[in-house]
């Protein structure tokens, strides 16, 4: 979907749309989330509420369906298989780095607010509430204007916000799971929408193909974060040190911007292996 669309938006010349794409996570987030608690309101258990997901989600594809695009005729496009680009393994280990970061809190925060909150409903309550606010995210940095400040800039604070954020839910009390909300889900899709414009930025001609190898990359930081957890609870009996170590991958995700990307830039490839090193 980020390939496709990106591309679309690429080729319609407007890439603020091609950024907002990034927002409908965030809505199905709240969406669900809304739905968690409004089946608890209503006594439902978990099966119930797997149907209504399913009829949900069933019912927007279908809606859905006759607007998609139709396949675009392939063009025969020069591809450099030798080189590498520059930047691009470093984007990746921030974005796995930040896949790793994020993860933790999106994952427990719900639990967390239900052992704060003692099961009731207000505990319900915060996962929509990360939804709407990486939602609002990407709106606000979609609207940002040239002269604004550059992606790896806004990346890279992005990154610090969502650190912060994991920090704040160290707390473990109401407030400080609210800030964490507010902190950690603001950040959350805008992050993984300025990761896919600076790809664009440092290899225009080569974007699906580094979306694909980032992605990836995502998901390697995505499968660490439960298993981080996991040995937090083992061995500490909470998740303070899961919580930590996330917070300050986020932080070196961002200090790894500041160093400025040497080398011959706009390579129409990536070279893998070396990207995965």
């Amino acid at each position: 979907i980020t390939s496709l669309s990106q591309q679309l938006a690429a080729q319609s010349n407007r890439p603020q749309l091609g950024a907002l794409v990034f927002a409908g996570p965030g809505m199905g987030i709240c969406l669900t989330g809304l739905l968690a608690l409004y089946s608890n309101l209503q006594g439902l258990g978990s099966a119930p509420l797997w149907l209504i997901y399913a009829a949900t989600a069933l019912l927007m594809l279908l809606a859905i369906l006759p607007l998609l695009p139709q396949p675009a005729t392939a063009t025969n496009a020069a591809i450099s298989l030798g080189g590498s680009t520059p930047g691009i393994a470093r984007l990746s280990v921030i974005y796995a780095l930040y896949g790793t970061g994020y993860i933790i809190p999106a994952t427990f925060m719900s639990q967390m607010a239900n052992t704060h909150f003692h099961g009731q409903w207000l505990a319900d309550l915060f996962w929509p509430g990360f939804g709407l606010a990486a939602t609002l995210g990407v709106v606000m940095v979609s609207r940002r204007r040239p002269g604004q400040g550059s992606t790896s800039r806004w990346l890279m604070v992005t990154l610090w916000l969502q650190a912060a954020g994991v920090f704040a839910c160290l707390l473990g009390n109401g407030p400080g799971l609210a800030l964490g909300v507010v902190l950690c889900g603001t950040p959350f899709l805008a992050c993984m929408q300025l990761v896919m414009q600076r790809s664009r930025e440092l290899a225009p001609h080569a974007t699906q193909r580094n979306a694909g190898l980032l992605t990836a990359c995502f998901a390697l930081g995505q499968l660490s974060g439960p298993l981080l957890a996991a040995l937090s609870t083992q061995f500490a009996a909470s998740l303070e040190p899961a919580l930590i170590v996330a917070g300050a991958g986020l932080l070196l995700a961002g200090t790894l911007l500041l160093a400025p990307v040497t080398g011959r830039a706009g390579c129409a490839n990536v070279d893998v292996p070396t990207a995965l090193r």
